[in-house]
This record gives structure tokens, C-alpha cells and sequence, in this order.
């Protein structure tokens, strides 16, 4: 996992000697991307609408929402809640969840899209 704590960017990634089954393709299809085990005592995780977005010149599938968590408790700055966007890609051999955290609190998928892209086309290169 790769936190950027300045861009509030965090990266999980996940990867197969060799192709997905079918099966592992389908379960991890159904869930892209989620909060699927993200929920804890106090803590709710709301997933907006997900959204097929271009995987890009490498293929697969990505997927695309916005995230809004809600705390029971304020944190010490009084905030009870934060919006991101979360994106996954699929592909053969590759699973890879890419979630942001919104400065703005107005989440953009397109530009997640875009990011998730970039770091992808850094990070992968077809074998």
C-alpha cells in the first residue's frame, strides 16, 4: 500500500503470477470498486454511482465513484466526514484500488480517472 500523505492519495495493489480465474475475475468485477470490510464501529462508508471509465492504452476495466465517509464522532478540528473518489482497475493479472481524497469536497471522476491513468501508465507495463 502507498500513502501520499500531502496528496491524500492511497494506492492498494494486488497481482497474480499469472491471469485471474474467471471466478476471481467475476467476484473482484462485482466489487469494483468498494468499501467491501472498510467498516468499523462509528465509522459509515456511503459509495456513490460507479462509473466505467476508459482503462486507458493497457486495457482492462476501471471503475470509478465517489466515497463519502461519516464519522459518529467529530475529529479535533469539528469535521465528521470526509468525500473521495475511489478507482480500481482490473485487468489480467492486476487488481489495483486508487482512492482521494477531495480538497474541494466537490469529487471529480473524470480527473480520478485521469490520475489513476498516469499512475498506472508509471507503474505497469504489459509482460
Amino acid at each position: 500500500m502507498y500513502q501520499d500523505g500531502y496528496e491524500n492519495t492511497i494506492v492498494q495493489a494486488f497481482e497474480s503470477d499469472g491471469p485471474y480465474s474467471s471466478q476471481d475475475r467475476a467476484d473482484v468485477l462485482a466489487q469494483l470498486p468498494s468499501g467491501d470490510g472498510l467498516e468499523e464501529p462509528g465509522l459509515t462508508i456511503t459509495h456513490g454511482e460507479i462509473k466505467e471509465m476508459d482503462p486507458g492504452p493497457l486495457g482492462g476495466v476501471l471503475r470509478c465513484a465517489v466515497v463519502t465517509v461519516q464519522t459518529d464522532t467529530p475529529d479535533a478540528l469539528g469535521a465528521d466526514g470526509s468525500v473521495m473518489t475511489q478507482c480500481g482497475w482490473l485487468d489480467d493479472n492486476t487488481y489495483v484500488t486508487v482512492t482521494e481524497a477531495s480538497a474541494t469536497g466537490d469529487p471529480d471522476l473524470s480527473a480520478a480517472a485521469a490520475h489513476t491513468r498516469q499512475l498506472r501508465a508509471q507503474a505497469e507495463t504489459r509482460r
